[in-house]
């Protein structure tokens, strides 16, 4: 491996490979996640980025380059790799509007036939491979296209680039991480094998987009305002995500962007100049995200999903009072947002740090480990009196609540205890709904034995469904059980413990 390049030490990372080298800064200060595929990840936003000197290696046939990564392409050029000033010696893999390209002054610039905002959501993995005169691309470890690619780079020693060029400019739009260089041409079976990254996702509904009220809200020190926003597309000119009163009026305030960076305009706020708030949503397309600005000791801080963005000072003399505000276009009309708002809460007093990360992280679903649920037994049989480990299994991250339903038995945290002859069911529920498993419990009677003549009941409590004029068992009844019954109750069962868990963690929120 010639590089392998980690966003993990906040602009100190270090390779491993060949080439050893400390990330510095090329613009402005390079943004850094602790939501990347392993630890951190350089977190373009269309503008910092960061470089390594001395890289030689100069892609040529029978070697790869792959790195991880998240979000969308915006319009025009968007640099995700580059090497080197443009001359000869020089390659880039860049987008225009999201469709793929590779340039490189000594071969051509090669349209790759992708597109990468029609990849999978969340994290993955890009990689270019030359191999027989072409070059492969891969996406999440799939061939998406493969372009004839022939000619040598020159061999020459220069700085290489992450999320811009050299320079610092046409900035990515989206998060990079795991860039690596091989000397080899990686196997569709090694590709194949790239791990699949489950990340937390928002979960939230609803659209209040180009509603209005009334409200007496304004922001002055010590305030905030909160938006839960997805943006569907990159908008060219001004979109809207809150506003209040008309653009005439002294209370009118609206938080804005204009070709992706966010603002804030007051008449009263800064001599009527609108104020950069120092964030670019492009990096924010897709998906749920919540955005969170606070007026205090003369400055606007805002928030993205919990964690500070931006801040910029504001001299703003507030003009209170009710007006109309709109969620997602002027109060005269016109600058739509392009996507969705779930939610605005205007708050009389600011959170603080902890508070905005906690009302992000309510929102946020985090994925189980890989396996399911399971009991070590379909049917657990017990005299009455007698106890057992109920025989959960569950990997060692899923959470899991435990319901028993039906009389015969009692459950006291993983132990089940035989109550009366009769069947209840344990049904095991993760706590996010993905994985259920049940298993039954057969309590026999000490003096008849558990015959099919015995008297019990099926999981919901129900009187037996045994014939009353034979002793033969009733089709589908099998050794005194209604299996089918039994599971159709328990399915029953399960899907109210689903329920109940769906309820309890909502009012916990």
């Amino acid at each position: 491996m010639a590089g392998d390049f980690e966003a993990d030490e906040n602009g100190q990372s270090f390779s491993t490979g060949k080439h050893v080298a400390t990330m510095t800064n090329i613009s402005g200060a390079a943004k850094y996640t602790d939501k990347g595929v392993t630890g951190k990840a350089l977190a373009v936003g269309g503008a910092s980025g960061v470089k390594v000197g001395g890289v030689g290696f100069s892609f040529p046939e029978n070697s790869t380059v792959s790195f991880w990564i998240k979000g969308k392409a915006g319009n025009g050029f968007n640099i995700l790799l580059a090497k080197g000033p443009k001359e000869s010696g020089h390659f880039e893999f860049y987008t225009r509007s999201g469709a793929l390209w590779c340039y490189a002054p000594d071969i051509g610039d090669i349209d790759l036939k992708y597109n990468v905002n029609d990849a999978p959501d969340g994290w993955h993995m890009l990689a270019f491979v030359r191999r027989d005169g072409k070059l492969y691309v891969y996406d999440a470890g799939k061939l998406v296209s493969s372009v004839p690619f022939r000619g040598k780079i020159a061999e020459k020693e220069y700085d290489m680039s992450f999320g811009v060029l050299n320079e610092g400019t046409y900035g990515f739009g989206g998060s990079i991480d795991g860039v690596r260089l091989y000397e080899r041409a990686l196997t569709e079976q090694e590709l194949a094998g790239a791990p699949e990254i489950k990340e937390p996702y928002v979960q939230i509904s609803g659209d209040i987009s180009g509603t209005k009220e009334k409200t007496g809200f304004d922001l002055s020190e010590g305030k905030a305002v909160s938006i839960w926003f997805k943006q569907d597309r990159e908008e060219e000119q001004f979109a809207i995500l809150f506003a209040k009163a008309r653009k005439a009026s002294d209370r009118h305030f609206e938080i804005y962007t204009e070709y992706g960076k966010l603002s804030l305009y007051a008449p009263g706020a800064n001599n009527g100049a609108a104020v950069s708030l120092k964030v670019d949503l492009h990096a924010y397309i897709g998906s749920y995200h919540l955005l969170t600005v606070i007026h205090t000791e003369g400055k606007l801080i805002t928030y993205i999903d919990g964690e500070q963005a931006g801040e910029a000072a504001v001299q703003w003399e507030v003009a209170s009072g009710e007006d109309t505000c709109y969620y997602g276009r002027l109060v005269e009309g016109g600058f739509d947002f392009p996507g969705s708002i779930a939610e605005c809460s205007l708050i009389d007093e600011a959170p603080d740090a902890a508070a905005v990360a906690s009302a992000y992280n309510s929102k946020v679903v985090y994925p189980e480990a890989d396996g399911e649920l399971g009991f070590e037994s379909d049917i657990i049989g017990l005299e009455p009196g007698g106890s057992a480990p109920c025989g959960i299994k569950a990997p060692e991250k899923v959470k899991y609540t435990l319901t028993l339903k039906g009389g015969a038995a009692t459950l006291d945290g993983e132990t089940v205890t035989a109550k009366q002859p009769g069947e209840a069911v344990i049904c095991a529920v993760s706590d996010s709904g993905r994985y259920i498993a049940m298993t039954l419990v057969r309590v026999g009677d000490p003096g008849g034995g558990d015959t099919e003549e015995s008297q019990t009941a099926d999981a919901t409590g129900s009187e037996p469904a045994t014939s009353p004029d034979t002793d033969e068992a009733e089709p589908g009844k099998k050794g005194g059980a209604l299996i089918p019954i039994i599971a159709a109750s328990a399915a029953v069962v399960c899907a109210a413990a689903v329920a109940a868990v769906l309820i309890v963690k909502k009012k916990k929120k």
